[in-house]
């Protein structure tokens, strides 16, 4: 089985707009182990 996510896109806010993905696709084989790691903005 692979996990797939294609052309996401994830915005926050109204004005300013903050956009944290922009077209991000990745896809993950069976098998791999992968982590997503980002600035977390507490």
């Amino acid at each position: 089985m692979t996990i797939s996510v294609s052309h996401a896109v994830k915005t926050y806010g109204s004005s300013p707009v903050f956009t944290a993905l922009d077209d991000v696709s990745i896809s993950i084989p069976e098998g791999s182990l992968t982590a997503l790691l980002g600035p977390s903005m507490l």
